[in-house]
C-alpha cells in the first residue's frame, strides 16, 4: 500500500507561524511533526492545522487519525480534547 504525506502551514501575515506534517495511508492519517512560532501561540495556529488535517482525513475517507504516543501527561490531555477512541499501541522491538 502506498503512503502519502501531508504538509500544512498557516501564514496569515505572509509569515509561516505554524506547520504540521502527517503521513497518510488508505485507512489512517498519522500526525508526525509540528512546530509553531511561540509569539503567535495565543491564536492557536497548531490547533487550526490539526483541525484541518482531521477534516482532510474525513474528506479522503480515512477512518483513523493517529496522534501517536504521548510521553507526557500534558500531551495526552491535549490530544484527548479532540475526542475519539484510544487504542493500545504496541512497539515492535529487535528480535
Amino acid at each position: 500500500m502506498a503512503a502519502n504525506g501531508l504538509y500544512l502551514h498557516t501564514c496569515p501575515i505572509n509569515k509561516i507561524i505554524a506547520t504540521c506534517i502527517a503521513i497518510t495511508s488508505k485507512y489512517e492519517m498519522s500526525y508526525y511533526l509540528n512546530g509553531w512560532d511561540k509569539n503567535f501561540s495565543q491564536f492557536y495556529p497548531n490547533q487550526a492545522l490539526v483541525y484541518k488535517m482531521i477534516k482532510d482525513a474525513q474528506n479522503q475517507g480515512i477512518n483513523f487519525f493517529n496522534f501517536g504516543v504521548s510521553h507526557y501527561n500534558s500531551l495526552e490531555k491535549a490530544k484527548s480534547q479532540w475526542g475519539g477512541d484510544e487504542y493500545q499501541v504496541y512497539k515492535i522491538s529487535n528480535m
